[in-house]
């Protein structure tokens, strides 16, 4: 936090950072670990995500609680993907896919195999939270749907439906996007 301070110039500035982050520190902390797997991937992603807080103060200070909630959740979890992204090559995704899960989706698969990593990853973020949190947790963190749905206390039934329909709608955005290119 201080570092966030120190970068700026208007008291001001620093007071709304502040309460900004004593209110939403462990919601935004909650929502990091939801996508990383060790301590330390977290506190990249918490940092990173304040000091894009503090580079952007000024925006928040005509925002509602609850905007300001929601654009923080939303930073917390493009910068806990972001790390993710920056730990894994694309190479591991492919090979450590649990071949068992997958092979029943033969649609997946080859879509999978025709496009990269980043690809994959950047439609699978483009879908709607509520698939996209699913599917990262399930395809890159490798998590089963019983532990995805200890995760985001829900029901187990409830994510596999949304697993077999976020990989309805990756396939089909990945085939438009290789239609587009």
């Amino acid at each position: 936090m201080l570092i966030c301070l120190c970068t700026m110039e208007k008291d001001e500035d620093k007071i709304l950072f502040e309460k900004i982050y004593r209110k939403y520190e462990k919601d935004i902390l909650r929502r990091i670990l939801r996508f990383c797997k060790n301590r330390e991937d977290a506190e990249d992603a918490m940092q990173n995500t304040w000091l894009a807080v503090s580079r952007n103060i000024r925006f928040y200070r005509d925002l509602s609680e609850t905007s300001i909630k929601a654009y923080l959740l939303r930073i917390a979890r493009n910068q806990a993907v972001s790390v993710w992204r920056t730990q894994r090559k694309e190479a591991d995704m492919i090979t450590e896919i649990d071949a068992a899960e997958l092979s029943d989706d033969s649609a997946l698969i080859r879509a999978c195999e025709e496009n990269t990593f980043a690809l994959i990853v950047e439609c699978i973020d483009a879908l709607d939270e509520k698939y996209s949190d699913v599917l990262n947790l399930f395809y890159l963190h490798h998590h089963s749907a019983k532990e995805i749905a200890d995760l985001l206390h829900m029901n187990e039934n409830t994510v596999r439906s949304r697993i077999a329909r976020g990989k309805e709608k990756l396939i089909q955005l990945l085939k438009r996007r290789d239609l587009h290119e």
